[in-house]
């Protein structure tokens, strides 16, 4: 093998190396997928819905970030790195997570279509199932 061939090999080695880590690093995507809003069986008062709200945000390690009549502001931050902000808007009888922001969470909107590390999918649906199991607890209890 010349020399010429050897730099050649390692070069092409070498990119095609970068480009197996790059999409390594970016291919850890998803459409991102706002979790159904979900209706609930009874009517609970405000206080009542903020309570069952942040007893499930609590839950799983997320922080109140604001909190106004109808809607609550959380976060979770993960390894001290990865941040994911959504929005939980509320009625007596419902509630409903959005995606609000992340940081260091892959997301991209190209195309128009959302697209986030897919464990940001998995954290929204988890506090939306620990809400709904607070609330409907709630009114079971009743």
């Amino acid at each position: 093998m010349t020399n010429r061939v050897r730099a050649y090999s390692k070069l092409a080695i070498g990119v095609f190396g970068l480009i197996g880590i790059v999409s390594t690093a970016y291919g850890r995507s998803a459409d991102l997928v706002d979790p159904a809003p979900q209706t609930l069986s009874c009517s609970l008062s405000d206080a009542q819905m903020v309570k069952g709200i942040t007893g499930g945000l609590m839950a799983r390690g997320w922080y109140v970030t604001s909190k106004k009549p109808g809607v609550i502001g959380a976060e979770i931050i993960v390894r001290g790195n990865h941040t994911l902000d959504v929005e939980i808007k509320y009625t007596n009888k419902s509630f409903d997570i959005n995606y609000k922001s992340s940081k260091n969470l892959n997301y991209s909107a190209n195309g128009g279509k959302p697209r986030i590390h897919p464990n940001a999918n998995s954290w929204m649906m988890n506090i939306n199932n620990d809400i709904g199991s607070q609330l409907n607890y709630m009114c079971v209890s009743k």
